[in-house]
């Protein structure tokens, strides 16, 4: 275990001027005398990015230590101890306790950018932080099949406040942006998008998870290698396998138009590649109907591996009058995966609503988003469900219908992507991060209560005194 929190060590250690043997007697004392949180998690490679020795002397290892007993200082929450998987209605980690989801998409990658938005305007470390700095624990990371297997050169439009990335490939860059988000602490959802980069979703011809340019073996074989890309990253934690089958999608039925069975084998292909991962699977009807999933649910090779994810938008609902008209809506669809006698695990893969005035956050009036939107999140704090909101974005990417560089209007950030683009919007996500646990739950919670344990002396010195640029581990 290592330390951090608001300013934490890494503050600490920047400011450090003695010497590492001064500091090393109090470092001993405090890891052989106290007990801390397990919730209280800092990744370590924070800690080294000065490039130069991290050493307290023991004034300020006191310090630290009273701050800690005494207050003023925020432990974040624990990691979950890897890989994860599903159990009754939860997916929980490998010792059993609930890792929850609570995050959002970050596009871009998916269409003709092939490049997540914002990296024309801050900083990769700075976009980071702003999201880390929000309380977001999960990205949804969409990316095409023509990403992919064409792999183009990101253009230099789209990585004016990255130059250093300028000249890379689309899958450097994403290489990069999942390392970052690892460094963060912040888990990743691969989401196989579009088949062609673009925008989603009309009858665009992507409307399946193939067309006549990716067929289907194209298709699997994309996800094996994205799978084995990323297999020995442990935050990157699911696929979604498709977004949104729809208009000719089944689910069951013709072999050409059967999701369900798609589902499966591209899930099977992932496992066989990276046998970690989660399998996000949404339903047909763009993720509004999985009506048929206790009739034919999907099964695959590896057991406890499956997540059935809905979305949900203001414009998906007609004549809403109040909760009531709203649940008997869901229920038949999707709802009834998380209120029916058998809980199964359920996450709302996309939902969102507009930024650009109160009303999009809650209202009275029917013709505001915020009418439904109460609802929503009514629904999913007294569900206790996972989530990621669409989107993060603070300025959309080229697309039909889309104007590179203009303000998102279902953004959370910002269109300078430097802070809250509406504070309204953001309090009320982080009040859908506060649920607790659903009826039938495992025995502990991460992020309820913490349990105790020895901090690792050896660990802890390293985070104290190893040096990147150097490589000594002080005594």
């Amino acid at each position: 275990m290592c330390l951090g929190g608001k300013g934490g060590l890494r503050d600490a250690a920047s400011s450090a001027s003695a010497s590492a043997t001064e500091a090393a007697p109090a470092a001993v004392i405090w890891c052989v005398g106290t007990q801390f949180h397990e919730s209280v998690w800092y990744p370590m490679p924070t800690l080294r990015e000065q490039g130069r020795p991290s050493v307290l002397s023991n004034r300020r290892v006191v310090e630290l230590l009273l701050l800690i007993l005494f207050g003023g200082w925020e432990p974040a929450h624990a990691m979950p101890a890897f890989p994860l998987h599903t159990q009754g209605a939860f997916i929980v980690d490998s010792e059993g306790h609930r890792v929850r989801l609570n995050g959002f998409s970050w596009y871009g990658a998916d269409s003709t950018d092939y490049v997540v938005g914002g990296l024309q305007a801050q900083r990769l470390s700075t976009l980071v932080r702003e999201i880390k700095g929000l309380g977001f624990n999960i990205v949804r990371l969409p990316w095409s099949n023509e990403l992919y297997e064409h792999n183009p050169v990101v253009g230099k439009y789209a990585l004016t406040a990255n130059p250093d990335m300028e000249g890379e490939r689309a899958l450097e860059v994403m290489d990069e942006v999942v390392a970052a988000l690892r460094e963060a602490g912040i888990m990743v959802i691969l989401d196989n998008h579009t088949s062609d980069a673009e925008w989603c979703c009309k009858n665009d011809g992507n409307n399946l998870w193939y067309n006549d340019r990716y067929p289907e073996s194209s298709w699997i074989r994309d996800w094996k290698g994205m799978a084995k890309r990323y297999a020995n990253n442990p935050m990157v934690i699911g696929a979604d396998v498709r977004n949104e089958p729809r208009i000719s999608a089944t689910w069951g039925g013709n072999s050409a138009t059967d999701w369900h069975a798609a589902a499966e084998r591209a899930g099977n292909a992932v496992l066989s590649a990276n046998p970690s991962m989660l399998i996000f699977v949404e339903g047909i009807d763009y993720a509004l109907d999985l009506s048929r999933v206790t009739a034919l649910p999907v099964r695959l090779k590896k057991a406890n591996r499956v997540v059935y994810e809905a979305h949900d938008y203001s414009f998906d609902h007609h004549g809403l009058t109040d909760y009531t008209s709203y649940v008997k809506d869901i229920t038949p669809k999707w709802g009834y995966l998380a209120t029916g006698p058998n809980p199964t695990p359920l996450w709302i893969g996309e939902f969102g609503t507009c930024n650009t005035a109160k009303t999009c956050i809650t209202s009275t009036l029917p013709s505001d988003n915020g009418f439904w939107f109460n609802f929503l999140a009514m629904y999913v704090k007294q569900q206790h469900l996972d989530w990621a909101y669409w989107s993060i974005n603070g300025t959309e990417a080229t697309g039909a219908g889309r104007s590179y560089g203009k303000a998102e209007s279902y953004g959370v950030l910002d269109s300078a992507w430097s802070g809250p683009s509406s504070s309204e919007l953001t309090q009320r996500l982080k009040s859908l991060m506060s649920n607790v646990k659903r009826s039938q739950r495992p025995a502990t919670d991460r992020g309820s209560k913490p349990r105790k344990r020895w901090i690792d002396l050896a660990r802890l010195r390293e985070a104290l005194f190893f040096d990147k640029a150097t490589s000594p581990c002080l005594p």
